[in-house]
């Protein structure tokens, strides 16, 4: 019955939830009139309190609905209830651009870096060795996404024949960023046919384990660095190309459980706003409690929307995240790249970076 039950909003980060459940984390959770850290409070649910969720989330905030059996209700004026956790400050979460989606870095798009001035930088593990150099004395201070790249051109590649494949060019980027800070994403959009989906496995569950004997390989290789999840292609089930990310993520727990951290891919355009793309981000956030999430690429990907407004989308969008504190950071794709198919998220030449870099931090 409604008068049974309490209608509020709690962060995403004190519950864990799927679908339309919901259910308490460790420490509690409060529940609050507003999607705001200085909002009313109704009450408070402890550890394992089921909750019903009622729609997507706004900012750190998700709309809730709980039987007012199973929370404290307070008067606020009489008790003085713990706070919620005060976010890190403005600026943790690190903005970068993700080299170009070609072997070769140009002089062109090293020079496109330096106006940017990223403090993340993605790179391939197949990218130029001599460009790189460049890239790291430019940008000392920076951290680093190398992702292991290979072209599975719809072969069935197993975990053994990536490794073999891709580790020979990974320890040579590897010790270009010798003494950087550097993580290293395990390939990339599983969720997605020209990525290994069908070929080499059929859905999450068997990538799961498909690339959970890849990070063994890796970390036995190379012990020292930080492994994380590879990026899904967001959005629903496309006959013949991609399966629901969601559904793809939600079979991939234990893989994800393992990794040091998340990656994920975000896009929005003038048809699919930048708050819809944060909901999204937040949901996967709110699924994954506690796991550091980068976000390996996101760009506004289509035409309607000018260079210039999308630089300053895409600071907005940075600053959006410093709300949200276990993301470590993003990287715009993509600096550059002779396929088309991109052509309206390339930055070279197109003023983007120039804008960005003037920001002030």
């Amino acid at each position: 019955e409604e008068s049974e039950t309490i209608r509020g909003w709690v962060l995403t980060g004190q519950i864990t939830y799927q679908y339309v459940t919901a259910v308490v984390g460790r420490g509690g959770a409060t529940i609050r009139e507003a999607p705001r850290r200085n909002g009313t409070i109704l009450g408070f649910a402890s550890l394992g309190t089921s909750m019903r969720i009622l729609g997507p989330p706004t900012g750190e905030y998700i709309p809730v609905r709980v039987k007012k059996i199973d929370i404290e209700v307070v008067d606020v004026e009489e008790v003085t209830p713990p706070p919620d956790p005060d976010p890190k400050p403005l600026g943790q979460a690190g903005i970068g651009l993700h080299a170009s989606a070609d072997p070769v870095i140009s002089d062109e798009e090293i020079t496109e870096f330096g106006l940017f001035r990223p403090s993340v930088i993605k790179v391939l593990s197949v990218h130029n060795p001599q460009a790189l150099r460049k890239l790291v004395a430019n940008h000392p201070n920076s951290t680093w996404v190398v992702r292991a790249f290979l072209d599975f051109g719809g072969r069935s590649l197993n975990p053994q024949r990536f490794f073999n494949d891709t580790i020979s060019d990974m320890q040579r980027t590897l010790t270009i960023l010798a003494d950087q800070d550097v993580v290293i994403e395990l390939h990339n959009e599983p969720n997605i046919n020209p990525e290994g989906l069908t070929y080499s496995w059929s859905n999450g569950a068997e990538f799961a384990t498909w690339w959970l004997r890849l990070l063994r390989l890796y970390r036995y290789a190379l012990p020292q660095y930080k492994y994380i999840f590879p990026g899904l292609s967001p959005g629903t089930d496309v006959d013949g190309v991609r399966q629901n990310h969601v559904n793809f993520l939600e079979a991939c727990r234990a893989a994800i459980r393992e990794a040091d951290g998340l990656a994920v891919h975000t896009y929005w355009s003038a048809y699919y706003p930048m708050e819809r793309a944060l909901s999204v981000l937040d949901d996967t956030i709110g699924r994954f409690e506690g796991k550091p999430i980068w976000i390996t690429e996101a760009s506004n990907n289509k035409n309607g929307t000018s260079p210039a407004d999308k630089a300053h989308e895409y600071l907005a969008f940075w600053k959006e995240l410093q709300r949200r504190p276990t993301v470590e950071g993003v990287t715009y794709f993509v600096a550059s790249s002779i396929n088309p198919v991109f052509e309206h998220e390339v930055f070279l030449g197109k003023g983007m970076s120039r804008i960005i870099g003037a920001r002030s931090q």
